[in-house]
């Protein structure tokens, strides 16, 4: 773990000595000591010690399932993004493997609207 001492005077509005991390030392000569953990650093290198164990255990199978999790993923946010574009209500079901081109997801939603729309009219009449 890495630790950096940062001194401040001792000032209770002092702004920058509140958003210090860590313990808090007081000296007689009217300054404080501050020790500062640098979260960053030691999250970086948990995560960097996670992904290497990840990838030590060589399970291809999950890496492969959250590589096409993440490409369906990102998939029904492009269709999302075309329906609200085109107007479309994004409440409809998605397509089934959720690769639906933009001139597929018109051409569903016109169909939607020829089979309600006899209903409306004679709901209206």
């Amino acid at each position: 773990m890495i630790l950096a001492k940062v001194i401040f005077p001792r000032n209770p509005r002092n702004q920058q000595s509140q958003h210090l991390l860590g313990h808090v030392r007081t000296e007689s000569k009217g300054l404080e000591v501050k020790t500062k953990t640098l979260a960053n650093l030691d999250k970086n290198h948990f995560l960097a010690n996670a992904r290497k164990k990840f990838l030590r255990d060589n399970d291809a199978n999950l890496i492969n399932s959250l590589a096409i999790s993440s490409t369906l993923q990102r998939n029904k946010q492009n269709e999302i993004s075309i329906r609200l574009t085109r107007e479309i209500d994004i409440r409809k079901s998605f397509s089934q493997n959720e690769t639906m081109r933009p001139d597929e997801i018109r051409e569903g939603h016109r169909k939607v609207i020829r089979t309600i729309q006899p209903i409306l009219d004679t709901w209206t009449a």
